[in-house]
């Protein structure tokens, strides 16, 4: 490994990318972050082997999710040791590089060079 270089998960840390994720920060090209302390939306991952999808849910009140049928086929690709999650939908193709997955936080790099920092989703319970 190169010096410098930050350890990568790996194959093994697939199984951290299945559940709820909400975005905690977003890190722009030019250095420039948005924090979002409180999200609308969630992205769930399901998993099965290396394939799977992701979609956008909004979580309610009660702890149960609004959403759309719409679902975003995605793959989990080993390259060099890392993984790419390659997704598909009607206008192309592109991959988020895995930069970090532990069961609590991940973070994605984005083609066009954003930087999603995700943390696992907590539901929020109105109801005592």
């Amino acid at each position: 490994m190169l010096a410098g270089c930050k350890d990568l998960p790996g194959p093994d840390q697939v199984k951290h990318l299945d559940g709820y994720w909400e975005i905690a920060q977003v890190e722009f090209p030019d250095g420039g972050t948005r924090d979002y302390p409180v999200n609308t939306t969630v992205d769930y991952y399901h998993l099965e082997g290396r394939k799977g999808y992701r979609k956008k849910l909004q979580p309610n009140a009660d702890g149960t999710f609004a959403t759309s049928d719409d679902a975003l086929p995605l793959q989990v690709v080993v390259q060099d040791g890392a993984l790419i999650l390659v997704f598909e939908s009607d206008s192309g193709t592109w991959e988020e590089h895995v930069e970090a997955l532990t069961p609590e936080e991940m973070t994605l790099m984005h083609g066009n060079g954003l930087r999603y920092r995700y943390r696992k989703y907590e539901p929020i319970n109105l109801n005592p």
